[in-house]
């Protein structure tokens, strides 16, 4: 009986354009590539600037442009204001204080898009709060960033409700 309950659910995942959540899939390895160069420059309390501001500098390419838009929009409102307007925790990690060590799980992936759950690794004594989602998307060859989902929003709603609550802010002289 479990093999035809195994084939049924196969198909019925292929028929929905959803793989199963598997160990290997691109957008798995782009998000274990991403973070292994991301989450050094996230602890490193010498960098210079946010590190969201590092991956547009560096890494641009790993972001999708309305993304990356939203982010050097944030950034540069920052930069200009004496107190804080902008994004005030890390976006791509969704804490304040990130762990040195994560782990990647698949949730869902069809060949244009993918979701990957961003946790504090098991073996590592870190407590942060829930987990984040990862959106990846298939663009232009490469897999990018499109929305980092957190227990109760996500980047791109942040960011859109910073930039309105900005724009309905009278500046100081």
């Amino acid at each position: 009986m479990r093999p035809l309950r195994y084939a049924l659910l196969t198909a019925l995942l292929l028929m929905s354009g959803c793989s199963a959540p598997s160990r290997s899939h691109p957008a798995l390895e782009a998000t274990r590539e991403f973070y292994a160069w991301y989450v050094p420059i996230a602890n490193d309390l010498k960098y210079p600037g946010p590190s969201a501001g590092a991956v547009l500098k560096e890494r641009p390419q790993s972001l999708t442009s309305e993304l990356a838009s939203a982010l050097r929009e944030d950034l540069d409102a920052q930069a200009k204001a004496h107190e804080i307007v902008g994004l005030d925790f890390e976006p791509f990690l969704g804490t304040q204080d990130p762990c040195e060590k994560y782990d990647y799980t698949l949730v869902k992936a069809t060949d244009l898009s993918a979701l990957v759950r961003i946790a504090t690794a098991k073996d590592h004594d870190c407590s942060v709060g829930p987990d984040s989602m990862v959106e990846w998307t298939l663009r232009e060859g490469r897999w990018r960033i499109a929305n980092i989902r957190y227990e109760h929003g996500d980047l791109l709603a942040e960011l859109r409700t910073l930039r309105e609550d900005r724009e309905h802010t009278p500046q100081a002289p």
